[in-house]
């Protein structure tokens, strides 16, 4: 596991709960309050899906620009294989899966790193 500090300086932290793109955190001690930490809002978005030229798989993802995404699949979703990382110089780019005729079906997902 690999653990990176976000926030720090809490003076006792006694439960946090994320939601979307928010971390709240509940501080006992201090001046006891509620903390809210925002993130940006990051989504990206798989579209346009279409069966290319010998079977193989292409589809467009869109989000912001500068990003590094990275293309993972799966099969049964439970195992994943990374397929590619691209860092996008537009709002959308296409990727194109030349292996895809390889398998009865196949799963993807677009992450931001």
């Amino acid at each position: 596991m690999t653990a990176t500090r976000l926030v720090g300086g809490f003076a006792n932290p006694i439960d946090a709960e994320i939601i979307r793109n928010r971390i709240y955190v509940l501080e006992y001690g201090g001046s006891q309050g509620l903390w809210e930490i925002t993130f940006p809002l990051v989504l990206s978005v798989i579209d346009s899906s279409a069966l290319g030229v010998g079977g193989s798989f292409q589809f467009n993802i869109r989000g912001p620009m500068g990003l590094t995404y990275e293309v993972i699949t799966s099969t049964n979703f439970q195992n994943w294989l990374s397929l590619t990382s691209v860092v996008s110089t537009s709002t959308q780019f296409q990727f194109l899966d030349l292996s895809a005729t390889n398998f009865s079906q196949r799963f993807y997902r677009a992450l931001t790193r």
